[in-house]
């Protein structure tokens, strides 16, 4: 896994969290704001798979991923990005939707 980033004018990515099994129609992923970023790329990967794959971009520090399925464990990483620079990729985080999908 390649080494997180770190750019001075940029803040550190924190408290990136995913729901596990509290939803049962969707993986509710959050952060805090990053100081110095305009816009985030957020990551996901079945935890069986190799590869990320873009799940959203955008402003918002929160993502709910409808597409997600059922009883299956994914992989959520998160960059800060402001034009050329970046902070990240962040530590993987899981998360999971359905009662139980957690344990």
């Amino acid at each position: 896994m390649p080494a997180c980033t770190v750019n001075e004018d940029l803040g550190s990515i924190n408290n990136l969290r995913a729901s596990k099994g509290e939803y049962n129609d969707y993986i509710k992923v959050e952060w805090d704001i990053v100081s110095g970023a305009t816009y985030y790329i957020l990551e996901k990967k079945k935890e069986s798979d190799s590869a990320y794959g873009v799940a959203t971009q955008g402003t918002m520090n929160i993502f709910e991923d409808y597409e997600a399925e059922n009883m299956v464990k994914y992989l959520f990483r998160l960059t800060a990005k402001n034009g050329e620079d970046s902070v990240g990729p962040s530590e993987p985080v899981m998360g999971c939707r359905g009662a139980g999908c957690g344990n």
